[in-house]
């Protein structure tokens, strides 16, 4: 089946051409890791948004660490920006539900404070990711 018979009296489990494409394919494959974890998904395109109200605050690339306070009518919300991703590390709304969600690293994701009025966002390359699959 499949050309196995023809092989068995010759002793040789592959033929040349058949080590050569096993080969091709392994070096395929390391190339795309190499190309994902050496080149990373954060090329400097990437920036976390922080709108409030509507109304776009700050514009910060995921470049190196940072902390933000946003105020809101004497409430707040503090914004931790690192490299791979954000948090709202702390608020003082009432359900907390922003301080809840934890670090967002993926781009399209957001965090949005009802109370506060306030939605952040990791604004960039997001056709990478899969929403929902049909049939």
């Amino acid at each position: 089946m499949f050309g196995c018979d023809k092989m068995k009296g010759s002793g040789r489990w592959f033929k040349r051409a058949d080590i050569y494409l096993l080969a091709a394919i392994f070096m395929c494959v390391i190339m795309a890791f190499a190309f994902h974890f050496l080149l990373g998904r954060n090329d400097g395109a990437e920036c976390v948004v922080i709108e409030q109200d509507g109304e776009v605050l700050y514009r910060i690339p995921l470049t190196k660490l940072r902390q933000i306070t946003v105020e809101w009518q004497d409430e707040y919300n503090v914004i931790r920006i690192e490299e791979d991703g954000f948090s709202v590390i702390e608020a003082d709304c009432p359900d907390l539900l922003c301080v809840q969600q934890g670090k967002v690293t993926e781009a399209g994701t957001s965090v949005i404070c009802l109370p506060h009025r306030l939605v952040v966002y990791i604004d960039g390359d997001s056709e990478n990711t899969v929403d929902a699959l049909t049939d």
